[in-house]
């Protein structure tokens, strides 16, 4: 900054100047620059963390001259604005290094978790193909045993079937004669007629 000097000189009210000195007071504290207006041109002030403070009082009868001097260096307030901006620098790189670091942090738990995870799928859908495929193959054979074993018993029921009626018959005729009242009617016929045959020879004699 070039050389400025201004001078400026009103009266003001007490308020006045204490809401003069409030706003200063403000502009300092929250440091950066300062802007000064005294009823007339406004000027915009770069400020410095370190300032130099002179206070001069003079008593003279009646009269009160209070005098504060505030002064600082524009060179060190603009390094120390340099060396700010170097530091918010400084701190947003890290935060894209932190960014990027978490970002590879979550790509690489990703890939782990999708290989676990296609890893334990595949493993487990395996793993229930060959359970099922085990199952319908036990199940097959059961089913096979069971026609087996039906078509066995239906055999052996058949022939069963087919050889009873054959030998019914041929009990029935070779024993029917002999134990049916028609067998014992000639023999007894027979032996009548014996009698008969006896008695009438006996008469005749």
């Amino acid at each position: 900054m070039g050389e400025v000097k201004v001078e400026h000189e009103l009266t003001l009210s007490r308020e006045e100047v204490a809401d003069w000195l409030a706003d200063l007071a403000d502009a300092i504290r929250e440091g950066g620059s300062a802007e000064l207006s005294l009823s007339g041109p406004v000027l915009t002030l770069p400020l410095a963390d370190d300032i130099d403070v002179e206070i001069e009082v003079e008593v003279d009868g009646d009269e009160v001259e209070l005098e504060i001097e505030l002064s600082w260096s524009t060179r060190r307030a603009a390094k120390d604005d340099a060396d700010e901006d170097a530091d918010e620098d400084d701190e947003e790189d890290e935060r894209d290094d932190e960014g990027a670091k978490g970002d590879d942090v979550v790509g690489d738990a990703a890939d782990t978790v999708g290989g676990t995870v296609g890893g334990t799928v595949g493993g487990t859908v395996g793993g229930t193909t060959t359970a099922v495929d085990d199952t319908v193959d036990d199940a097959v054979n059961t089913v096979d045993d069971t026609v087996e074993d039906t078509t066995a018993a239906a055999s052996a029921t058949a022939r069963t079937a087919t050889k009873a009626p054959a030998k019914a018959p041929a009990k029935a005729a070779g024993k029917a004669p002999a134990k049916g009242a028609a067998a014992k009617a000639p023999a007894k016929a027979a032996k009548t007629a014996s009698s008969t045959a006896s008695g009438s020879s006996g008469n005749g004699a």
